[in-house]
């Protein structure tokens, strides 16, 4: 499971109320899918609330949740990442999965 949240969706949000909500959350993808690999990427605008999530993401004590740090999108449109931005950070998610699940091909 990928998970990409965080850039705008905790815009006024302080780092203690970042932290709960990554962990509550992710108990519940925990609980939902048991035996999942959960990445959470971040990073691609931003990186605010980066202590925060690697701080909820450590609150779960769970060793098959991840963080992965995306490349910051340099041009963006309309606010967006750029179709190369997109494309940049695509290798290093699918080289993240390849790494975690040994995935070949």
């Amino acid at each position: 499971i990928v998970i990409n949240l965080g850039t705008n969706d905790h815009k006024n949000s302080t780092a203690g109320e970042v932290t709960a909500a990554t962990t509550a959350f992710l108990k519940t993808v925990r609980k939902n899918n048991p035996s999942a690999i959960i990445i959470f990427a971040y990073g691609m605008m931003g990186n605010t609330h980066e202590d925060a999530i690697k701080a909820g993401i450590s609150a779960c004590g769970d060793n098959k949740i991840s963080f992965l740090k995306l490349k910051n999108a340099v041009n963006r449109v309309i606010g967006h990442p750029d179709a190369v931005s997109h494309q940049e950070n695509a290798k290093i998610l699918e080289a993240e999965i390849r790494k975690l699940t040994g995935w070949k091909n």
